[in-house]
């Protein structure tokens, strides 16, 4: 029988051994496949190429690297390009098109897949400086689009050549901010919904009390649509040479034109098919002799990206002076964490700690494209960047699609503040959101008792409303935290408090108007931030950029992958993407998900709910 034992014992160790063996085969394998599928290569650039920009992506703020489900469908299917760039990595990458002699012009294609607060108007529009800027190099720009949006028009019009699908069509129809209201369903169902607020126009609570916008909030949306489509509206004019009549009369009376009408429209250049462009691609630069089409590269391969540990150990080691980027990129919550969706004021807290005891930082540009969110995580930010200024680190701020509420309390007090004329930004005020779910509860046979040592020991309880004493309490603490707010932006602005009431009580204003009422210094992106900080800093001309977060290398990703189940990293967004009924779905999802996710320690937000339905 001991022998029996041995024997198994000895099976059991020898195939446990063998196992181990092959996992340790099998990771190695699995390691060298994927790290050789996602490095970027070294870009060969043959004689007379095409930089092909494909559209079909989010244009985001911050770096993002990868995402799983990316990461692993391109090393298994080898499926092109990345579906997500970051604003100075596709700039920098254009600028090095215009003076490589092996490109010849860039060709844009495709369609915009916005993520979370992703291709925003203010980052196309930084995209086109770049466009333009390009074909001042001489080089010719060709746009070929089959059913474009209004933000793939806006990138698409700084062609030389634009061409249309034969088959295509164009919405041309001015723009609008569709929100879904939840008063009446939370009623329906025995949710109860509780609010503290300062500020008339502060609409932020409409959605969870309304059935529709209040007549202070839908005035401030007609301007800053207005705004923001005078500004669409004018560059497509500069662009196509078009009048501003013109363009009225187009979106007023025609707004779905076919490929013929929006040739004779003046919006396109040309009706052709995609054969026919490759062939004049092919004549801009040369035609490739193995494929037989126009010589390219993707710019996929094109752009410069960390690839190896051998990158990082490069960056890490220089030690020139620099300007460190911080990106506050999402919704702020309390707390850590950042996907560009959501993002930690701890997080970025400690971001900014770490920069002040980095030697090699002489200033800091803080990019804000963020509607606000918890106080106490915007107030965590805006504490540390005024640590950092104290410490004799200019702190200059470049404002993105959106940087209102929370996003504009952490950018009061800096040294500068550019933004776009696209950029929505000021709704100073502050707002207390009480959810309860007793009726609810109710409704089903659910109940609630407590036992308590004081009256208001339940105060921040979830399954009663509060009471007349506590709600009075709760609107004094909302009255305080506001009147801090307009201490932070009359101390940053230097303006008088009542001034800055004024324009405050919640209003949101387009970039342009926020110059005027003085809430912004001067228009410009990033690249003018980034340039203003260096004079501050009198740096030299050699300096170095570093960006929070930076750009992961795919080594980086797949230890992230590894250490997480494949399955719940999975998402299924893009398989239905172009359903319209689905999308309505997943807005509604997304609008009831920051509902939940709400987690200031004392319920007090600054925040601009409207904009997570992307309508602007």
């Amino acid at each position: 029988m001991k022998a029996f034992w041995l024997d198994v014992l000895k099976r059991f160790l020898a195939s446990a051994g063998v196992a181990l063996l092959f996992g340790l085969f099998s990771f190695v394998l699995l390691f060298t496949f994927m790290s050789s599928s996602l490095r970027s290569p070294v870009a060969e650039v043959p004689k007379d190429s095409i930089l092909v920009i494909d559209l079909t992506m989010n244009v985001s703020d911050r770096p993002g690297g990868f995402d799983f489900e990316e990461l692993a469908m391109r090393a298994l299917s080898k499926r092109g390009e990345p579906k997500s760039f970051h604003l100075l990595e596709l700039i920098r990458t254009i600028r090095k098109a215009s003076a490589d002699e092996e490109i010849s012009g860039v060709f844009l294609k495709g369609s915009l897949q916005p993520v979370g607060y992703g291709s925003g108007y203010a980052a196309l529009a930084e995209l086109g400086e770049a466009l333009n800027e390009f074909r001042k190099s001489g080089k010719p720009i060709v746009g070929y689009a089959v059913d474009p949006s209004l933000p793939d028009y806006y990138l698409l019009s700084h062609a030389d050549e634009l061409f249309l699908n034969p088959y295509g069509s164009v919405l041309f129809n001015g723009m609008s901010a569709e929100v879904t209201f939840y008063g009446k369903a939370f009623e329906e169902y025995g949710i109860g919904v509780q609010v503290a607020r300062t500020g008339e126009y502060k609409g932020a609570v409409e959605p969870f009390l309304s059935e529709q916008f209040s007549d202070s909030n839908r005035e401030q949306l007609e301007e800053v649509l207005g705004d923001r489509w005078s500004d669409y509206l004018g560059l497509v004019a500069r662009n196509r040479k078009l009048t501003l009549e013109r363009l009225g009369e187009i979106s007023r009376e025609q707004f779905h034109l076919t490929a013929e009408d929006a040739v004779v429209a003046g919006l396109f250049d040309k009706s052709a098919h995609y054969d026919e462009v490759i062939d004049r691609l092919g004549e801009i630069g040369r035609v490739d002799e193995d494929t037989g089409e126009f010589a390219r590269v993707s710019l996929a391969k094109y752009v410069d990206r960390p690839s190896s540990v051998g990158d990082l150990q490069a960056l890490e080691e220089d030690e020139r002076p620099a300007v460190s980027v911080v990106y506050v990129e999402g919704a702020i919550l309390d707390g850590w964490g950042d996907d560009g969706e959501y993002v930690g004021g701890d997080e970025i807290a400690s971001r900014l700690r770490d920069i002040r005891n980095d030697e090699k930082t002489k200033a800091v540009v803080l990019r804000v494209n963020s509607p606000g969110g918890s106080v106490t995580g915007a107030e965590a930010i805006r504490r540390e960047v005024e640590r950092v200024r104290a410490d004799g680190i200019p702190v200059v701020i470049s404002m993105g699609s959106v940087a209102a509420s929370g996003g504009y309390w952490i950018a009061a007090k800096s040294e500068r503040i550019f933004a776009s004329p696209e950029t929505i930004t000021g709704s100073i005020g502050v707002f207390g959101l009480l959810p309860n779910i007793k009726e609810l509860g109710n409704r089903f046979g659910v109940t609630w008792d407590v036992v308590k040592t004081e009256p208001h020991a339940d105060a921040f309880s979830f399954v009663r409303p509060r009471t007349e004493d506590e709600m009075e309490y709760f609107q004094l603490y909302v009255e305080d935290i506001y009147d801090r707010f307009l201490d932070h932006v009359a101390a940053g602005r230097d303006m008088n408090k009542t001034a800055v009431h004024e324009i405050a009580k919640g209003r949101v204003w387009s970039g342009k108007d926020a110059r005027e009422v003085g809430l912004v210094d001067e228009f410009g992106g990033l690249g003018d931030a980034i340039l203003y900080a260096v004079e501050l800093a009198r740096l030299p001309d050699d300096f170095q950029l570093i960006e929070h977060p930076r750009v992961e290398t795919p080594f980086e990703v797949l230890s992230e992958l590894l250490e997480t189940p494949l399955a719940s990293k999975f998402s299924v967004d893009s398989i239905n993407k172009d359903n319209l009924v689905i999308a309505r779905f997943k807005d509604m999802e997304r609008n009831l998900g920051m509902f939940g996710r709400l987690n200031d320690p004392r319920s007090a937000y600054a925040v601009l709910p409207w904009f997570w339905n992307r309508g602007l």
